[in-house]
């Protein structure tokens, strides 16, 4: 069954739209995935607490609808732009461009809010979405290369790439040429490569959350 046609769905996107202001954001379901029951009850059971939603109404529609407002500890956040880039060393300059409210448990003291802003990772991540970032998380993945890598074999982490910005994409070290390799999901976007000395401190975070439209 679609995402556009569970009653699971359906009551999990009220309770959301009820919770944020803003236009509603799935946390942490794929977009491009088939939602069966039993992904939706995993997901609700595994994060509700975070968005103070009711598991036994938004399971199986028994009780109260939730009613607009019921996330009063939701704080509002600081979402950085992907860019620029200090050009004397390389590294990324956060810059705000907006906030939006998050529950306290997505964040931390090294996690923060980026904005995706171009197409590289679509499917998966699409153009516009809000991407939490683990600036404590950057230890790349490290094997020899013989093709690029794949969703399986990657994670998706920020790095700093002077010329082009805070670039969010696959990344895997590739000891044999001792660089970090950079590739999209969208075949319009090339790989690219950071050469190393100095390609790990380039490493801002890995993305480990992720917020856009349903």
């Amino acid at each position: 069954m679609g995402p556009y046609n569970h009653p699971i769905l359906d009551r999990l996107t009220q309770a959301l739209q009820a919770a944020f202001p803003a236009p509603l954001r799935s946390f942490g379901l794929d977009p491009i995935a088939q939602y069966d029951e039993t992904t939706l009850r995993d997901w609700v059971l595994r994060h509700y607490g975070q968005y103070a939603i009711d598991p036994v109404w938004v399971l199986t529609g028994h009780g109260q609808p939730p009613e607009a407002g019921t996330l009063a500890d939701i704080t509002a956040t600081p979402v950085f732009a992907l860019a620029p880039i200090d050009p004397r060393n390389g590294h990324w300059a956060p810059q705000p461009i907006e906030t939006i409210r998050l529950a306290p448990e997505l964040l931390g003291s090294s996690r923060f809010v980026v904005k995706m802003d171009n197409r590289a990772m679509e499917p998966r991540i699409r153009q516009g979405a809000y991407l939490v970032v683990d600036a404590d998380d950057v230890a790349i993945p490290r094997k020899p290369l013989e093709t690029a890598p794949s969703p399986e074999s990657a994670k998706v982490f920020a790095v700093a790439v002077t010329g082009e910005g805070l670039l969010v994409r696959l990344v895997v070290h590739d000891p044999n040429r001792n660089r970090l390799v950079l590739t999209s999901l969208d075949p319009d976007y090339p790989p690219l490569f950071v050469p190393q000395p100095n390609a790990d401190s380039r490493v801002v975070g890995r993305v480990v959350w992720l917020a856009q439209d349903l």
